[in-house]
C-alpha cells in the first residue's frame, strides 16, 4: 500500500538559515519523509535583515574565539550564508541519500517568517527540530521557525534532540472527522511495522471501538497490535496520562485540535516526535 500522506506531491520541509540543522535531526527528517513517501526539501533562507544591519556603520558582532567585538561586514556575512547553505544542502544531500528518498534544495532571501509561509503548502511538513547547544543566533532562528509555522498552511514535525524511542507504538489522537490523522497513523505504522495506538477523544463504546480496529487492518495492518481506547476526557491531563502508560515511537493529531499546544509540549517533555496535521486552527 501506500504511504504517501494524503495531499500530492508531499515534502517534509527542513527551513534553513545562518545555522544548520544538526544531521541526527535531518536524518530523522529524512526517515519520515521515507515512511510517508515523500521528498525532502531544503530551503535555506538568506535573512535580507541580517545582510542590511551588517551594512550599518555602527554594527559590530562578539567574536567568539577572541571575545573581542569587531565590525560586522556585508561581504564577510554573505560569505558565511554562503558557507552555511553549503553545509546545510551537504546534509541534506547525505540524509537522502542514506534514506533513499528524493530531495531538493532551494536558497531564498528575504525575511524568513515570510518565505517559509510562502514556500509552504498544503500537504507539506515543516519540520521544527529542538536543539540545545548553537547559540543565542541558533536559539532566534528557533524562535522565529516556530513564529513562521504558527503561520504557514501545512502539517509541522516537532523533532526532540534526543528521541526517547527507536521503536514502539505509532500513537494517534482522534477527533470527530479526523480521517487524516487515522489514514496517516495507520500507514507510518504498517511502513514501520510497530503497533498502533488510537487516542479517542470521546467516549467511545466497544463497537465503534472494535469497528476503528478492523478498519485499521484494512488499510494493512495485518500483523501488529492496534488498541482503541478514549482519553477518558478531553482535559488538559488525558494525553500525558495516556503517553505515561505507552511507550510511543511517534504521536499524530491534528493542529486544529484544542488541545494540541498541551499534547506536543507533554510529548516533547518526554522525548516524542510528534506530527501536527493540518493547518492552524482559525483564530
Amino acid at each position: 500500500m501506500s504511504t504517501k500522506q494524503g495531499a500530492d506531491d508531499g515534502r517534509v520541509v527542513v527551513g534553513l538559515w545562518h545555522a544548520s540543522l544538526d544531521a541526527a535531526a535531518m536524518q530523522q527528517a529524512a526517515e519520515v519523509a521515507r515512511l510517508l513517501s515523500a521528498d525532502l526539501y531544503g530551503l535555506f533562507i538568506e535573512d535580507e535583515a541580517l545582510l542590511a544591519m551588517a551594512a550599518l556603520p555602527f554594527a559590530r558582532e562578539i567574536h567568539y574565539a577572541t571575545r573581542t567585538w569587531r565590525a560586522l561586514r556585508p561581504d564577510a556575512v554573505e560569505s558565511e550564508m554562503r558557507e552555511a547553505a553549503r553545509e546545510a544542502q551537504r546534509l541534506l544531500d547525505h540524509a537522502a541519500r542514506a534514506t533513499g528518498i528524493a530531495s531538493a534544495f532551494e536558497v531564498m532571501r528575504g525575511d524568513p517568517a515570510a518565505c517559509i509561509t510562502a514556500a509552504c503548502r498544503a500537504g507539506d511538513i515543516l519540520v521544527l527540530a529542538e536543539q540545545a547547544e548553537g547559540g543565542v543566533r541558533a536559539a532566534q532562528d528557533a524562535w522565529r521557525l516556530r513564529e513562521a509555522a504558527a503561520q504557514a498552511a501545512c502539517s509541522i514535525l516537532l523533532l526532540p534532540e534526543r528521541p526517547a524511542h527507536r521503536h514502539g507504538a505509532i500513537a494517534a489522537v482522534l477527533g470527530h472527522g479526523d480521517d487524516s490523522v487515522f489514514a496517516t497513523a495507520c500507514a507510518l505504522a504498517a511502513a514501520t511495522g510497530e503497533d498502533l495506538a488510537l487516542l479517542l477523544e470521546d467516549e467511545t463504546g466497544p463497537q465503534a471501538a472494535a469497528a476503528l480496529v478492523a478498519r485499521a487492518r484494512a488499510e494493512g495492518l495485518e500483523h501488529q497490535r492496534i488498541t482503541a481506547r478514549p482519553l477518558g476526557g478531553a482535559a488538559p491531563g488525558a494525553v500525558p496520562e495516556a503517553l505515561a502508560a505507552l511507550p510511543a515511537r511517534l504521536l499524530v493529531l491534528a493542529r486544529s485540535w484544542h488541545l494540541a499546544d498541551t499534547a506536543s509540549r507533554e510529548a516533547a517533555a518526554r522525548g516524542l516526535p510528534v506530527l501536527l496535521l493540518g493547518e492552524p486552527p482559525s483564530p
